[in-house]
């Protein structure tokens, strides 16, 4: 902090922003979700089928452009329908959206129709990130 850097030899006043804005600022480009606590809830959504449900994660302000999700191991997260947990085998972007994350996720036994949501298993290693990064 204190440091603000100038294009040509002409400075500036001195800008202070709010950590909140440039908080804000950054989140357009990249969201990191867990971490904090087992079991963290990421969305939620409903079984498609046995072997897919669709989950959906608000994301907390609206991205540059159409984002795209990773997990740092999808075998850290869970599926749970309302009755039993699932582990998951992978996720896939589903509908584009700059709001909302949409999210394939691939389980094996579930049942359709159930509500479901995507949370991390037992640990804080679980990271899920959406990223508008510019290219």
């Amino acid at each position: 902090t204190g440091i603000q850097l100038e294009v040509g030899s002409q400075a500036t006043n001195f800008e202070f922003e709010p950590f909140e804005a440039i908080q804000r600022k950054c989140q357009r480009y990249f969201v990191m979700m867990g971490g904090e606590a087992g079991y963290e809830r990421f969305g939620v959504g409903v079984v498609r089928s046995a072997t897919q449900a669709f989950i959906s994660i608000h994301n907390p302000i609206r991205m540059r452009g159409i984002p795209s999700a990773s997990v740092n191991a999808a075998g850290d997260l869970q599926l749970h329908d309302g009755v039993f947990s699932r582990t998951v085998s992978s996720i896939q972007m589903d509908l584009p959206s700059s709001y909302i994350t949409h999210l394939i996720v691939n389980i094996s036994g579930s049942s359709a129709g159930r509500g479901a949501q995507l949370l991390a298993d037992n640990t804080t290693n679980t990271r899920l990130s959406i990223t508008a990064e510019l290219n």
